[in-house]
């Protein structure tokens, strides 16, 4: 029998629902990890921004996780909103843009 099969497994299988998440988790993760490289394993700075500033090697290798963990995000809360809109958030649902109408 598998680890994650049946009750006592030592790691417990992440339902479908959420696999999603756990993706947009760790390429946030590894895009934090990546920002706080220390300067001198950087590498060459690519865009100067002040003297002694500027966006470097890994930084711009970071964006990539950063932005592909930011819209794995959005677009699994886009897929999700019906849900969202059950469970009392209106906020991230209401397509009209007007105010939240809270419950009295």
């Amino acid at each position: 029998m598998d680890a994650t099969e049946g009750e006592g497994g030592l790691v417990a299988a992440p339902r479908a629902g959420t696999r999603w998440l756990l993706g947009c988790g760790s390429l946030l993760a590894l895009a934090l990890i990546l920002f706080v490289v220390p300067a001198g394993l950087e590498g060459p700075v690519l865009a100067p921004i002040s003297p002694g500033h500027g966006l470097s090697l890994v930084d711009v290798v970071a964006l990539v996780p950063l932005l592909a963990g930011t819209g794995l995000l959005a677009g699994g809360l886009w897929q999700r909103r019906q849900q969202l809109d059950a469970w009392g958030c209106p906020a991230l649902t209401d397509r009209a843009g007007g105010s939240v109408r809270l419950p009295a």
